[in-house]
């Protein structure tokens, strides 16, 4: 802090020495040239490395925005929690806005399973990221915060996320039997 002190010293007793007399407002000019070299060596320092305890000062990456949405469906995309074609979904619909009507026109598939699609991969979405937060740290307040404000908070016994595996749970094809209680329908019969 030391160093901004200075340089305000310095800005002063610069525009001193070029300060024009004849002109009005001497004395706000000079604090001007100080409050505007001090905060010029201000933002230096606030951009400097930081130091390291017991290693003095190094270069470390800048900091990434890591809640970018981008950032965040391509990680889901690299953990398999949703596909390339789900986050494409998710990333023109939600963030450029476009209509699900016409990704789906533009993808050739009806609006239904569209939405659908946008739907299920969404929950699997949120899970991750409520994870995702969740292992960064517990009792962060913001975390905690951000946590509260996902959709859809899972039910009980429930994950959101649809039936996979080889049966859908639809029953079987080709198989017809007429319910319990029901007339049988036969050509040229009406009920």
């Amino acid at each position: 802090m030391f160093d901004v002190h200075a340089e305000v010293l310095a800005g002063f007793l610069g525009g001193l020495a070029t300060v024009d007399l004849g002109r009005p407002h001497v004395l706000p000019r000079l604090r001007w040239a100080a409050y505007r070299q001090g905060y010029a060596a201000l933002m230096e320092a606030l951009d400097a490395p930081v130091p390291v305890s017991g290693s003095g000062f190094r270069s470390v990456a800048p900091r990434s925005p890591v809640g970018h949405p981008d950032l965040v469906l391509t990680r889901a995309v690299r953990a398999a929690v949703v596909s390339r074609g789900e986050a494409d979904l998710i990333g023109a619909t939600r963030l450029e806005e476009m209509p699900v009507a016409a990704w789906a026109d533009r993808h050739g598939t009806t609006v239904g399973a569209a939405y659908k699609a946008r739907s299920r991969a969404e929950a699997r979405l949120v899970a991750f990221i409520r994870d995702e937060c969740r292992a960064a740290d517990a009792d962060d307040p913001a975390a905690t915060a951000a946590l509260d404000r996902l959709p859809g908070q899972p039910r009980k016994g429930s994950d959101g996320v649809s039936k996979t595996g080889a049966d859908p749970g639809l029953g079987k094809r080709g198989s017809t039997s007429p319910a319990p209680n029901r007339p049988i329908l036969r050509e040229g019969h009406r009920c």
